[in-house]
């Protein structure tokens, strides 16, 4: 996800994602700009389905918008296919 055009440091930054999985215990998620990896969610859950949530990364707090986001979805198991839905950011600067 490419921003540009925005002033001023973040000073909130709220990342939404829709993934279908029917084991969310596998799954590991992170936002990753600029070298920076963030991991938002970490095999928690166990056997319930889908992760359907909006996680408030502080971790990226004063650090420029503008660039390229990239969320990074690791499924570690092999039992199981899912599928991103979607995802997006919202930022308050």
């Amino acid at each position: 996800l490419e921003v540009s055009g925005v002033s001023g440091a973040i000073m909130s930054l709220a990342l939404t994602v829709n993934i279908a999985h029917p084991y969310r215990g596998d799954l590991t998620i992170a936002l990753v700009k600029d070298g920076t990896r963030v991991v938002v969610f970490d095999q928690l859950g166990s056997g319930a389905d889908d992760v359907r949530e909006t996680f408030q990364v502080a971790d990226f707090n004063g650090d420029d918008a503008n660039g390229v986001w990239t969320l990074e979805v690791v499924d570690s198991a092999q039992a199981d296919e899912g599928t991103l839905e979607g995802w997006s950011l919202a930022i308050t600067h």
